[in-house]
């Protein structure tokens, strides 16, 4: 095989590599996307079930949903790929949001 046909199956496998990983790291970040939306979306269940057996008021704390939930998420009150920034209380909707504005419901 001569040099310039290797060089060529070289870059055409380095491209092939580069958009490989390019496309890797975006479907990561859509997959903690959808699962940050999921969490939100069963926190809303719960908090739905809750205000439903409390008059239409909204918890004082996150842990009093713990109870609504069939399968509670293994860090519950938490983006499940920030485990360090809690969801927080919308006052207007008293829906619970993600403090990452990438994965909050629109």
């Amino acid at each position: 095989m001569n040099l310039p046909k290797l060089a060529a199956i070289v870059a055409i496998l380095g491209t092939l590599a580069a958009f490989g990983s390019l496309s890797y790291v975006y479907s990561q970040e859509k997959s903690q996307r959808i699962a940050c939306v999921h969490n939100q979306e069963a926190m809303r269940e719960a908090m739905l079930h809750y205000q439903t057996q409390h008059a239409g008021n909204p918890p004082t704390r996150m842990w009093a949903l713990w109870p609504y939930f069939t399968d509670p998420p293994e860090n519950f009150g938490a983006c499940p790929y920030d485990h360090d920034r809690l969801y927080t209380f919308d006052r207007e909707t008293s829906m619970p949001v993600c403090p990452n504005p990438e994965h909050r419901i629109q």
